[in-house]
């Protein structure tokens, strides 16, 4: 299913009309998370997380920056991970500035398959 809508009718027959496969999968940033945030906890200790749902595409990477860029107006930094949440190993962790923060460095998080946990730490400054 390509909704988490649990009052539709999983049995009934749905269209989706999408004018291209380029829109399906666009981002999602959810506070309710898809596995226990004990998971999280293993990565970081930051008392706010949100999980990130999407297909990367360049333009979602933009309008991922753009969030980004927003949200770190009210505070000092942001962790944005890839993880894979039954093996938790030594992660790899890079830091940058916003003014380093470009589409390139969010390209990680597009990459087929994984090898470790990876993280992008954003600082205002």
């Amino acid at each position: 299913m390509l909704t988490d809508d649990e009052e539709l009718d999983r049995d009934e027959k749905i269209l989706m009309h999408v004018e291209s496969e380029e829109h399906l999968d666009e981002i999602e940033i959810k506070r309710d998370l898809y596995y226990a945030e004990e998971n999280v906890e293993a990565y970081s200790k930051k008392p706010h997380v949100a999980e990130l749902r999407w297909r990367y595409t360049e333009t979602r990477a933009q309008q991922l920056v753009d969030y980004i860029t927003d949200h770190l107006k009210t505070t000092d930094e942001v962790e944005i991970w890839k993880v894979w949440v039954d093996e938790q190993t030594e992660p790899s962790v890079r830091s940058i500035t916003l003014d380093e923060l470009t589409i390139d460095e969010l390209r990680f998080l597009g990459d087929v398959g994984f090898e470790r946990p990876e993280c992008l730490h954003v600082v205002k400054s």
